[in-house]
């Protein structure tokens, strides 16, 4: 056994140019496959973590006031054991597309009043304004905006926000970005904020009876029985939308989750790239060294003994850098 390993040992130094190759790949595969799947892994943890951390609601429901008048829907959530707390608040919906520097927000834009017309959660600055002081409103004229649009639009502070509403465009500007986890993702639907009393420009108070209610369920495996309650409590079909915890998870995951897939599917064609250098390295080593091999034969060593050291070589260097990633990706 000690002839072997010192025989690995002397090829290992001999070709460590071909060794280090072999042993990179096996590294990068194994490092983009453990990220990937440390991202998967941890993404819901991340997300919860994040709507606790705002005491956002985990369920939203948007609606109109005419249609219901004779219903308390924020009342009835508010009452059910199983919520933690709920607000209703007016919105106005962009009925038109919003655009930022030429290009088109995706999924429908609500703009509401911060402050106590907001849900009641502590909104989640990004980056430089997390740890500025505490600002409760954005200033008249000002506009929170989403956090994934200062990426999606090379938005800063200062630019102006236009907002369509029957009398033509309103122009806010942006004062703060929102780390939003209910309306903060790429492709799905975005809330701004304004200050109190500001909602009055966007259109008459008396036209207000869009609302958005976020309620906040304990356990969320819940919702799918508390919404078909509701439905029983309202004698009818609900004729507003539904945001689920699972569809404001999905949203809000989904490029993260896309990004995780990605790196999955490039980790494991760099295992296969990293499989064919394995296989090329042992054919070249075992086709290459024929005169060594003799050699060996002459001081004792068997055919099984010769092909376990090719063999051992490659799988001593290929786990070697293999585990040095694992370790390094977690």
């Amino acid at each position: 056994m000690k002839s072997i390993l010192l025989l690995i040992l002397s090829n290992i130094r001999r070709r460590k140019t071909a060794f280090l190759l072999m042993g990179v790949s096996f590294f990068i595969a194994t490092f983009l496959l453990v990220s990937a799947a440390e991202l998967l892994a941890n993404l819901d943890k991340a997300f919860d973590s994040m709507l606790d951390n705002s005491r956002g609601g985990n369920l939203i429901l948007e609606y109109n006031l005419d249609q219901y008048p004779d219903r308390d829907i924020r009342g009835w959530w508010a009452d059910r054991p199983e919520t933690e707390g709920s607000r209703e608040y007016p919105v106005h919906i962009a009925r038109e597309m919003v655009f930022l520097k030429g290009e088109a927000v995706e999924g429908t834009v609500y703009v509401s009043e911060a402050g106590g017309a907001s849900d009641g959660t502590d909104l989640l600055f990004s980056d430089s304004h997390r740890n500025a002081p505490l600002i409760s409103v954005p200033g008249p004229g000002q506009i929170w905006v989403s956090s994934i649009l200062r990426y999606s639009h090379d938005l800063k502070a200062g630019d102006r926000v236009g907002i369509p509403t029957a009398r033509g465009i309103v122009n806010f500007t942006v004062s703060a970005f929102i780390d939003d986890p209910q309306f903060n993702s790429t492709w799905g639907n975005k809330r701004f904020w304004i200050t109190p009393g500001d909602l009055y420009l966007l259109g008459s108070p008396l036209v207000y009876t869009d609302r958005l209610l976020s309620v906040r369920v304990n356990d969320p495996k819940d919702q799918e029985r508390l919404l078909g309650e509701f439905r029983g409590f309202l004698g009818k079909s609900f004729k507003g939308t539904v945001y689920a915890y699972g569809e404001i998870k999905n949203d809000y995951l989904m490029i993260y989750n896309i990004i995780g897939m990605v790196l999955a599917a490039v980790s494991l064609i760099t295992i296969a790239v990293a499989l064919i250098i394995l296989s090329g390295n042992l054919n070249s080593f075992i086709g290459s060294e024929y005169r060594q091999m003799g050699i060996a034969r002459a001081i004792g060593f068997t055919s099984s003994s010769l092909v376990a050291v090719y063999v051992l070589e490659v799988l001593i260097v290929s786990l070697s850098f293999s585990l040095a990633a694992f370790f390094t990706g977690r």
